[in-house]
C-alpha cells in the first residue's frame, strides 16, 4: 500500500508541500493537501517534537529533585498501619451495622448480600491467620508493645473486645437476615 494512498482525492489545491505523518518526526511530501501547510505543525520549527526512539532531555523545564529520600522509620511504618488498619475496620463495621439494619428493617437487598459475603471473608482471612488480622502481623515488626491496639487507633478496651463484640452482632444481623429472607 502506497503512503499516498490514504489521502482524498478530491482534496489536491496545494502541490508539493509537507504533511507530518502521526508518529514521524520528519515531513513527507504529498500532492493533495487539506488545509494550507500554515495550519500544521512542521518539525523543527519553534517547538520541539517529542522523539520517542531517541530521548533528549529537555532544558526548557527544571528537572524535578531526584535526591533520594530517606526510608521511612519504623514508628512512620506503623502509623501508616495503624491509619490503613483503623480505616479498613470503619468499613468492616459499617458493613456489620449494614446487615444489622437489614435484618431488623427487613428491607433486604444486594448490597445485604455483599456485606455478609465481604464480612465472611474477612472471617476467613482471620481463621487463616490464626485470629489475627494481617494488619497487626505486618504491625508486629515495627513494635513490640503488648497493648491491644497497639496497632489501631481504637480504644483499649474496644481493641481486646473488638472480635467479640462485633461477631456477635454479625451473626444476630445475619440470622435476622435469612430469617426475613426464608419465612
Amino acid at each position: 500500500m502506497n503512503i499516498l494512498s490514504w489521502h482524498l482525492p478530491f482534496i489536491s489545491f496545494l502541490p508539493n508541500t509537507y504533511y507530518p505523518i502521526p508518529n514521524t518526526h520528519y515531513p513527507i511530501p504529498i500532492t493533495h493537501y487539506p488545509i494550507p501547510i500554515t495550519h500544521y505543525p512542521i518539525p523543527n520549527t519553534h517547538y520541539p517534537i517529542p522523539n520517542t526512539q531517541h530521548p533528549i532531555p529537555n532544558t526548557q523545564y527544571p528537572i524535578p529533585n531526584t535526591q533520594p529520600t530517606t526510608p521511612m522509620k519504623d514508628h512512620q511504618r506503623l502509623l501508616v498501619i495503624k491509619w490503613v488498619h483503623t480505616l479498613i475496620w470503619a468499613i468492616f463495621v459499617t458493613l456489620i451495622f449494614y446487615v444489622v439494619y437489614s435484618g431488623i428493617s427487613g428491607h433486604i437487598t444486594r448490597m445485604t448480600w455483599v456485606s455478609i459475603g465481604l464480612v465472611v471473608g474477612e472471617g476467613l482471612v482471620l481463621l487463616l491467620f490464626g485470629m489475627s488480622c494481617p494488619l497487626t502481623v505486618m504491625a508486629r515488626r515495627y513494635s513490640d508493645s503488648d497493648r491491644a491496639n497497639f496497632d489501631i487507633f481504637l480504644p483499649e478496651w474496644l481493641a481486646r473486645k473488638n472480635k467479640l463484640i462485633f461477631t456477635t452482632l454479625f451473626v444476630a444481623g445475619a440470622l435476622m437476615v435469612l430469617y426475613h429472607t426464608w419465612w
